[in-house]
């Protein structure tokens, strides 16, 4: 979300967001966190050398545009925004023009629009040294948020919310903005049309949860059926096994038994298969750059599912090879 953009309507003032806001917003149910960052382009220079790249505000170390590991140094803490520290953290490419590879970085100070920042850590190159994609990137400098609004004077801050649910972003959206306008008065922010968009996302999401609760449905109903077509033919088949079981001391009750644990078990051992068959596509799916992940109860649930459906599928196999009379399956 950005606030000091342009406004929609001429009655409508800009709103400042602040760090206050960001902190607030972190009170709102399925918000993970939210921080305040702001990505001014600024002139840095160090000695006779200078460059113009983008300097992202951070609150966390963390940023917008991307790559999170450091080559050396540390990196922005949220102490040194409390402290106002004039601190830095250089893109790999923006160290290697302004320092070149000979000359060191860590505890030297560059000027950001002429104020001096002591460069405490370098990141590493988040792509090809020629690749002109992350060139903006690896130029970025990293500095923290208070210090930025106190000594570069940024006033125009984005907030960057992470969710604890995605699937209730719609939701969180409308919260976001309920309590913006509360604090500001107004509405003289804009979320961006991409957050617009998670709305029907949220409803492709639903159609296909119920395509694929709709197709399972189906198929448990179909392989239950299976299941007790040919338990009943099992049941006929053995006949004479089961009246010399029954003329033997065996009880309807245990008649029962077995075939409701044949049923589970040829279902158990279908929905294992199943299980194991949908883990080994993992990896070739992911090797088409198709994320795959399995939830820690996937294996147990599968399983579960699959042996309540042979326990339900063999009710009546079960019962009717309970119900035969021992002289007459005997004589057949």
């Amino acid at each position: 979300m950005h606030g000091g953009l342009r406004k929609e309507r001429a009655d409508v003032l800009p709103a400042r967001l602040t760090l206050a806001d960001a902190r607030a917003i972190e009170g709102l149910p399925n918000v993970r966190s939210a921080r305040a960052e702001a990505s001014p382009r600024k002139t840095i220079q160090y000695g006779h050398r200078s460059i113009d790249a983008q300097v992202c505000a951070t609150t966390t170390g963390e940023c917008l545009l991307g790559g999170d590991k450091l080559a050396e140094g540390a990196a922005i803490a949220p102490a040194d925004g409390e402290r106002l520290a004039a601190v830095a953290v250089l893109g790999a490419r923006a160290r290697q023009r302004l320092f070149t590879d000979l000359l060191p970085a860590l505890g030297e100070h560059v000027l950001i629009d002429g104020v001096p920042f002591e460069v405490k850590g370098v990141m590493e190159w988040q792509g090809p040294r020629e690749s002109r994609i992350v060139d903006f990137a690896d130029l970025a400098v990293r500095v923290p948020y208070q210090s930025a609004l106190a000594l570069l004077g940024e006033q125009e801050t984005s907030i960057y919310v992470e969710l604890e649910d995605p699937l209730f972003k719609w939701q969180a959206r409308q919260d976001v903005y309920d309590l913006l306008t509360r604090r500001h008065g107004n509405a003289g922010f804009q979320i961006p049309p991409a957050f617009e968009a998670y709305r029907g996302f949220h409803a492709i999401e639903k159609l296909l949860s119920t395509v694929i609760a709709t197709v399972g449905t189906v198929s448990f109903v179909l392989g239950g059926l299976g299941v007790t077509s040919v338990m009943l033919l099992a049941v006929t088949e053995r006949r004479r096994e089961i009246g010399i079981r029954m003329a033997t001391g065996a009880r309807r009750r245990d008649i029962a038994q077995q075939f409701l644990l044949e049923a589970s078990a040829v279902t158990g051992a279908g929905g294992l298969l199943g299980t194991v068959l949908g883990v080994a596509t993992g990896p070739a799916l992911e090797a088409i750059s198709l994320p795959v992940a399995f939830a820690p109860w996937f294996l147990a649930a599968a399983l579960v599912c699959a042996i309540g459906t042979g326990l339900v599928a063999g009710l009546v196999p079960a019962r009717r090879a309970a119900m035969l009379d021992p002289v007459q399956a005997l004589a057949r």
